[in-house]
Parts: structure tokens; C-alpha cells; sequence
């Protein structure tokens, strides 16, 4: 009956879309936006790497909220009207949007200009997360948190910007030197800072498995409570097992998640103080969104450099 309930939906979501589409000319509603073509972005991160790409020439959204666990997310009716009405849609993609695979699929099959931002990474770059036997498993998602990765996504999301407006071309390419630029400076910072905590402590555990390309590139060893996508519940053995190893190696801190309800942190904390340690609680990191602009997070170079200096502060 579960199954019988997707393809009506898929079906109905075709037929809706497809209507919508012939029924009117896409290009009527531009005029609102002064002309100016519309990119929906579905994460902060990619919301602000199109603002520093293409500037003002196009008018670009995000779908997804500050704050707002992309893993969980499910679009609205008014969500789909916007995704259907974009002249770009940007997503992240390896399963980032979890609940929306299909929806994206969809919309690439009916004629919307949909872009995978993690699309030309090599697959080689990218982590896997509990490998099965043959190699195999989904790959982790969260590549904004490797500089070199980040880099690949913005040449990606350029290039489809550069053919989006070929009179734009010129200065999207110089703002994209300009970003590599910011890239790699932020890269020697953050390796700079991360030199500053001694190895022995450089144990980041955090509340779901969101940054594993950080460990890979920085030298941390990461531990999570839940998983690489929040729809993996923790269970008390996650819990108990993961408190036994804060224990067993002095682990000075543990961080919460401005995305991840708190609860399974502070019963993590718990259940180390039930062993005879205090752990203390490191700060929050920024995982699967942005902040506003009073946290001063709300650029994702600005947001790293936050990220880091929470870890550093809390672990040196």
C-alpha cells in the first residue's frame, strides 16, 4: 500500500508539474524580479556560494531555512511552485536532500534546469560511510567541510551560472578566481589554527557524522552520536559505547549542532558523568546550515572560520 502511495504521488507530481509548465509561459513572473533570472538553492551554503558567484545578476532563494536539518526536509506545495518556476535549481546532492531524490529526478525529467552541485567531484575525493564488504555504501554528503571539495562545487555551480547568463560570463569567472582565492586562503588559516591543538586531543565528537572530510583533511579523529544522515536514530548503546571512549581517552569536549536537537548530547554527557568524568560541553558547530547575520555565520567562509575557532578554543 506504501508503495502503491509513491508512484500515485510521483505520478500526480509529473502531471502537476507538466501542466504548470505548458500551461503557462515561465518567463511571465520575471518582470517581479526585475528581470533578472531566478536560481533556488536549496541549501545556506549553496545560497550564498551563488550570491558570491553572480552577484547581483541573478535573483537567488533558498529553499531550505536556517537551522533546518536538510536531511529531514520535506517541500511544501508553495516549495514545489518555486522550484517548478526556477530558471536554476542548485542542490547539493550524494543524498544531502534525502526526501527529495525523487522530486529532483522529476523536475529534470519535465525540463527544469536542475544542477548537482557535488555532480563533477570525483567520486574518489569523497568519503563513504560504513563501507559494506564490497566497498560500497552511500558517500558522505557533507563536502563543505573539505576546502579542496568546496572548491570542485564552486567550479560546478559556475560553470552552469556562466551558461545560465552568457552575458554575465566574464564577471562570474573573475568573482570565481576572487572565491578560489578566499578558498585557499582559508585553507592555510584553518590548518594553521588546528596546529595549535596538541594531537593527543584532537578528538571532535559531535552530535550526527557531519564532519568527517574535516578529520580527513585536518588530522582529526571524529566521533558522532548518530550517523552521517540524522534520519539515523541513536541508540543507548551508541550512547553507552561512545561514553566509554570519551572516558577511555580523556576526551576534553563534546559540541551540539545548530541543526541536531540537543537531547541525545546532553544524554551523552550524562552517561559519561555516570562513569566518574565530566565532559564538558565545547560550544556549537555549525553543520548543515548557515547562521543569521548577527552570529556572523552567515557566509560559509565566515562560518568555517567560526567552526574552527569554536573546536580550537575548546581543545588546545
Amino acid at each position: 500500500m506504501r508503495k502503491l502511495g509513491k508512484r500515485v504521488l510521483s505520478l500526480l507530481l509529473i502531471l502537476t508539474l507538466s501542466l504548470s509548465l505548458s500551461a503557462c509561459n515561465r518567463q511571465d513572473n520575471w518582470n517581479e524580479n526585475e528581470g533578472k533570472k531566478r536560481v533556488l538553492a536549496t541549501t545556506t551554503m549553496l545560497v550564498d556560494l551563488v550570491k558570491q558567484l553572480a552577484g547581483d545578476n541573478v535573483h537567488v532563494t533558498g529553499l531550505i531555512g536556517l537551522g533546518i536539518d536538510p536531511h529531514e526536509f520535506e517541500p511544501t506545495a508553495r516549495d514545489m511552485k518555486r522550484l517548478k518556476d526556477a530558471d536554476m535549481v542548485v542542490y547539493s546532492g550524494q543524498h544531502l536532500e534525502g526526501k527529495m531524490t525523487d522530486i529532483f529526478e522529476k523536475l529534470d525529467e519535465i525540463g527544469v534546469n536542475v544542477v548537482e552541485g557535488t555532480g563533477e567531484i570525483d567520486k574518489l575525493d569523497l568519503m563513504r560511510w560504513e563501507s559494506d564488504e564490497a566497498g560500497a555504501g552511500p558517500y558522505d554528503p557533507h563536502v563543505w567541510n573539505s576546502i579542496m571539495l568546496w572548491k570542485q562545487v564552486t567550479d560546478n555551480v559556475s560553470k552552469n551560472l556562466q551558461e545560465l547568463l552568457p552575458e554575465a560570463k566574464e564577471e562570474i569567472i573573475e568573482n570565481t578566481k576572487n572565491y578560489q582565492k578566499q578558498l585557499d586562503d582559508l585553507d592555510k588559516w584553518i590548518g594553521q589554527e588546528v596546529d595549535k591543538i596538541d594531537s593527543d586531543t584532537k578528538y571532535l565528537v559531535t552530535a550526527h557524522d557531519a564532519f568527517g572530510y574535516l578529520s580527513r583533511d585536518y588530522g582529526f579523529v571524529v566521533k558522532a552520536i548518530q550517523g552521517i544522515s540524522t534520519e539515523t536514530e541513536a541508540t543507548t548503546r551508541d550512547i553507552e559505547d561512545l561514553a566509554k571512549f570519551i572516558y577511555e581517552n580523556d576526551v576534553k569536549s563534546i559540541f551540539l549542532e545548530t541543526s541536531v536537537p540537543t537531547r541525545n548530547a546532553q544524554a551523552l554527557q550524562e552517561a559519561v558523568k555516570n562513569m566518574g568524568k565530566d565532559v564538558e560541553i565545547g560550544g556549537e558547530l555549525y553543520s548543515d546550515s548557515l547562521g543569521d547575520e548577527e552570529s556572523g555565520a552567515d557566509t560559509y567562509t565566515e562560518m568555517m572560520r567560526i567552526n574552527i575557532k569554536t573546536i580550537v578554543d575548546a581543545l588546545k
